[in-house]
């Protein structure tokens, strides 16, 4: 939540991707009415605003119905705003971005591509009802330390079980479970696709690729993957301060070690394995690990070592992995495949 231009979209995305989440972005959901009224700079009244902030409960009661973590990107000025976003939901966790005006105004200044004017930020300003029960995040931080500062402040108290990654490893899921997780999957890989040929600018592109790349692994278009893989680190060096940076070096790797495997070359899939553990990590590898596809897929034709010199790779960038990594390594070492429960997905 935030003013406009207060970069609320921005490290939304980021979030729903460190998450695994859905992104929403409130202005998406304006009806055009409002739209055209901000257009023109005249500011939204609480009576343009209530059919909007009812239909964004809504769409938030529906991803809690269907079990999806979400992260809708709002302004949400007022405590009775906040009040109507989060009426009917067990936990909602609130993110301000806050910052001074004169460097959002510059901002607003600069866009080119929304409806919002720069003349209406006062208005916003003059509305904020600051959160008390926020985790307040500055805008002019990089991305990914805020992203950082956000998952820190909301899970690095969570106290976690000394056998969660055994309860894990252990917990049984049923063939309509299974089922269920797979059609999403193929559902959200075909939305990620669309990304792609949608995004706007060179850093949109960056993040979609990178996506898309595994997206298409599963999906099973092996060409695409590896394209979009190649265009993930051929732009990464401009993106190299990013917060999505280390996602793309694995993520990009792992997809060109699954089209590899996919084709039956075993050392081309393990030196993409190797690569893709040597990324330098993020936020989101940080706290929560990275994608376990191609060393389950290698395990399964037995490359018992070169997964296991991965798992001593990803001991470099997660360090939150509530002893998974101890529990796999055992696992392999006397010849078991782990099932990956929470780290299987793309």
């Amino acid at each position: 939540m935030g003013v406009s231009g207060s970069g609320k979209s921005t490290l939304g995305r980021a979030l729903a991707d460190a998450l695994h989440g859905t992104f929403l972005d409130a202005d998406d959901f304006h009806p055009p009415e409002n739209v055209e009224k901000m257009r023109c700079g005249v500011a939204l009244n609480d009576s343009d605003r209530a059919p909007w902030l009812n239909r964004l409960n809504g769409e938030l009661r529906a991803r809690q119905t269907a079990g999806e973590c979400a992260v809708l990107a709002c302004s949400a000025l007022k405590a009775r705003y906040r009040d109507t976003l989060a009426a009917g939901l067990p936990a909602v966790d609130w993110v301000f971005l806050d910052g001074d005006a004169e460097v959002i105004a510059a901002r607003l200044r600069e866009r080119r591509d929304h409806y919002m004017p720069p003349s209406l930020l006062q208005s916003q300003l003059d509305a904020l009802e600051r959160p008390a029960d926020a985790v307040v995040v500055p805008i002019t931080l990089p991305t990914a330390a805020q992203v950082s500062r956000v998952l820190t402040a909301l899970y690095g108290g969570v106290t976690i079980p000394d056998d969660f990654a055994a309860q894990m490893e252990a917990a049984e899921v049923s063939p309509q479970q299974h089922a269920q997780r797979f059609a999403r999957d193929r559902d959200e890989a075909t939305e990620t696709l669309h990304a792609v040929a949608v995004a706007a600018d060179p850093a949109a592109r960056f993040y979609a690729v990178t996506r898309a790349a595994l997206a298409a692994c599963c999906l099973e278009r092996y060409t695409d993957a590896a394209a979009f893989a190649q265009t993930a680190l051929e732009l990464a060096p401009e993106f190299a301060g990013e917060w999505n940076y280390g996602n793309a070096i694995h993520d990009a790797h792992t997809a060109l070690g699954l089209t590899a495997l996919h084709r039956g070359d075993l050392a081309a899939a393990t030196r993409e394995l190797a690569a893709a553990g040597a990324t330098p990590g993020s936020p989101q590898l940080d706290t929560f690990g990275p994608t376990m596809q191609l060393a389950h897929a290698l395990l399964a034709v037995g490359e018992r070592d070169a997964v296991l010199q991965y798992f001593t790779q990803c001991r470099k960038f997660w360090r939150m992995d509530y002893g998974f990594l101890d529990l796999w390594t055992a696992m392999v070492l006397r010849g078991d495949v782990p099932r990956f429960p929470l780290h299987l997905r793309w």
